[in-house]
């Protein structure tokens, strides 16, 4: 298992290389700033983000808040029978910072805890509850990461129209 959860993805559509570009230029809207509420608004992107010179750095629009959702960096070329996709699916490097700075102070009160069972005689029990806010820690991460993981992959697939 993957401390920081990521994913790679490549597929082929039968879409050109000018198709591939109109369907990101129709399904990607500018970054939106800081929303306070969360009224939706009526939109038909399914992305938001940029796309350039072949290259694409999207995320799902979403209605809510959600630290995991994925960041999706990829490129596309020409391939025999149409276009290559080549995606990476990465959390938010804000969210990578704080969870090490998170777990890694969850990590130090283990140790703490471990060299006062050892040094002091704490009581043992005592060294449960930095376990378990690290596997909370972990478990979020991955977990709220690959909920949003296949939303986001089955809708990238779905603007290119994917060969199955």
């Amino acid at each position: 298992m993957k401390i920081i959860p990521s994913e790679k993805i490549e597929f082929n559509t039968a879409l050109s290389i000018t198709e591939v570009d109109n369907e990101l230029r129709k399904n990607i809207q500018p970054k939106r700033g800081i929303r306070i509420g969360f009224s939706k608004k009526e939109n038909d992107k399914v992305f938001e983000g940029n796309h350039s010179n072949r290259k694409f750095e999207v995320q799902r629009v979403i209605y809510h808040r959600n630290s995991f959702l994925p960041q999706i960096k990829g490129t596309y070329q020409s391939s025999a029978n149409g276009t290559k996709v080549i995606a990476e699916l990465k959390l938010h490097g804000f969210v990578i910072v704080f969870m090490t700075f998170w777990l890694s102070g969850v990590s130090l009160a283990l140790i703490a805890t471990i060299f006062g069972i050892i040094t002091q005689g704490t009581n043992p029990i005592a060294v449960i509850i930095p376990i378990i806010m690290l596997a909370f820690g972990f478990g979020l991460g991955h977990f709220g990461f690959n909920m949003e993981k296949e939303k986001s992959i089955s809708e990238l697939k779905k603007i290119f129209k994917k060969n199955e």
